[in-house]
Order: structure tokens, then C-alpha cells, then sequence
């Protein structure tokens, strides 16, 4: 399997944003249940990247195949989103909560949101 990268076009990654998906406008307002499409983000793509589906009209939306207790296993593609101009606050797993640029390097971004890759990312790098 190759990964696709982290600036690619997310309908040439999963053409489901643009068709054949189920859409559900809940707008992260459902009982929050601790299922990562609720309350979580993923690090597929950078912070606020826009991944239009215009099926949808026109909509930044998040794909997931669907929520962790209906069985696994799971693909989510959830963006971290915020209001804050140029980035987003991160929760790190130490407890510390850091300010990520829009503009952080893909692979650094990606790299912070595993444990299994044994990347060694330097603080400069986001």
C-alpha cells in the first residue's frame, strides 16, 4: 500500500468525497461518545486543510468509513479544524496542548500523530 501524501488531493486519495459516501450534517453536535469522528482529529492531512466535496455542496468535510463500535477496523481522514488564525491547538499525549501552524511540513504533522513510526521530530519542525 502506498501513503498517499499529505497535500494530495483528497479526491484523488478517496474519491468517496465526492460521490458515494453517506453524508450526516450533525456538525460535531451529536453526544460526544469518544469515537475519534466526536472528538478527535487525525494527522491525514495537515491542520485546516480543505477537503471540499462538492457533492455535498461544496462542503470541508471529513470522511470516515464508519464509528469504532459498529466493529473494526476503522479509516478516518478527521482534519484538524480551529477558529484560531493560522493553526490549531493540539492535545499532545504528555498532557501538553501546542500551537500547530496550517503551514507545518505534512510528514512532521504526520509523524506527531503516531507512536509506531519511531519518528524523531524536532520541536523547529512545527
Amino acid at each position: 500500500n502506498l501513503i498517499p501524501p499529505p497535500f494530495g488531493s483528497p479526491v484523488a486519495v478517496a474519491p468517496e468525497y465526492n460521490g458515494s459516501c453517506a453524508f450526516k450534517a450533525s456538525g460535531h453536535t451529536e453526544w460526544a461518545d469518544g469515537n475519534s469522528n466526536q472528538t478527535g482529529f487525525t494527522t491525514a492531512w495537515p491542520p485546516n486543510y480543505q477537503t471540499m466535496s462538492t457533492s455535498h455542496g461544496n462542503l470541508d468535510v471529513d470522511l470516515f468509513s464508519f464509528k469504532e463500535h459498529s466493529g473494526g477496523p476503522t479509516f478516518g481522514a478527521i482534519t484538524a479544524r480551529s477558529y484560531h488564525p493560522g493553526g490549531v491547538n493540539a492535545l499532545f499525549g504528555d498532557g501538553s496542548v501546542k500551537f500547530i501552524k496550517s503551514s507545518v511540513n505534512g510528514v512532521a504533522w504526520r509523524g506527531l500523530g503516531t507512536v509506531g513510526g519511531n519518528e524523531v521530530i524536532s520541536a523547529d519542525a512545527y
